[in-house]
């Protein structure tokens, strides 16, 4: 939502390249991480994952749909893929809002999402796209864009004030956050979401008063190949610590705790330089795999 909603705004045209670049990256690193997931289970053995032809096409398609493997979940193979049914959804409907002049834009934007939101209130939830579009976590999309509109008119500059948003934002984490059941969305709005929009509202108040620290950035770039791989060692990993709970304890946990972030991130940064910089060289500058546009958005 932020990303989106601080796309820079004097040509109508270069805010829908900024769009259609950003739902194009999506997909293709998506389609290779799920084919290699089902490809992992198959030869690992893991007989929890049922695959059928209709979920994974409608995986790939970005349908929402109920899960074989977990039932009652509206998950598509690659699990942490149920995030992207939302994204490419907020991707059509701010595409939508382009057609509306950019004084009204963000109330158009609202006025969908709540409606929306209504609907799916309102209509029985038994069906898995109203479960997902009709989700109180599209408000956190909306909330994101609201930031950034509240950026862009100056509303957040250095100083002490992003330093109380942050430091309430956390400590909003820690009274409400973590009791939250996952699935009440209701209250994941309220634990989680509320808390990030301080937490990011704070960040971006930030931005220009960090040093630029260039390791960072680049996991920055690297997030969503992450993002897309990080159970292919998390997986595994985690399998073998089930099997050792001799080693089970507060020291091994970190340690345990600690190789899955580091070789989760040292495979997001290499399929960032080969993957994603391939695809970027096949499809040129429609394929935009960094996030350097947070940057010129306050020109």
């Amino acid at each position: 939502g932020f990303l989106l909603g601080g796309a820079p705004r004097p040509r109508e045209t270069a805010r829908g390249g900024c769009l259609r670049r950003r739902a194009i990256r999506p997909p293709p690193p998506y389609w290779i991480a799920t084919l290699c997931w089902i490809a992992l289970g198959a030869g690992l053995g893991y007989g929890w994952i049922q695959i059928t032809p209709a979920h994974v096409l409608q995986s790939l398609g970005f349908v929402p749909h109920l899960s074989p493997s977990f039932p009652g979940r509206v998950w598509p193979v690659l699990v942490p893929g149920w995030t992207l049914n939302y994204e490419m959804f907020f991707y059509a409907v701010f595409a939508l809002t382009l057609l509306v002049t950019a004084r009204y834009r963000l109330m158009a934007l609202s006025a969908i999402f709540l409606a929306v939101l209504v609907l799916g209130t309102a209509l029985p939830r038994d069906q898995a796209w109203l479960v997902t579009y009709g989700s109180p976590l599209v408000l956190e999309f909306l909330g994101g864009c609201f930031i950034a509109e509240f950026w862009l008119r100056g509303g957040v500059r250095g100083g002490l004030f992003p330093v109380l948003l942050l430091l309430a934002g956390w400590l909003a984490v820690v009274l409400f956050g973590v009791p939250v059941d996952a699935n009440d969305h209701w209250a994941r709005v309220t634990g989680f979401g509320l808390p990030a929009l301080l937490i990011t509202l704070g960040a971006v108040g930030l931005n220009q008063g960090l040093p630029r620290l260039r390791f960072l950035e680049r996991l920055g770039d690297a997030s969503y190949a992450i993002y897309l791989f990080h159970l292919f060692f998390v997986q595994p990993l985690a399998g073998i610590w089930v099997r050792l709970p001799s080693l089970h304890g507060p020291g091994m946990a970190l340690a345990f705790i600690s190789l899955c972030l580091v070789s989760s991130a040292w495979l997001g940064l290499f399929l960032h330089r080969h993957l994603e910089g391939n695809l970027k060289r096949a499809f040129g500058g429609l394929f935009q795999t960094d996030m350097r546009g947070v940057r010129f958005a306050r020109r």
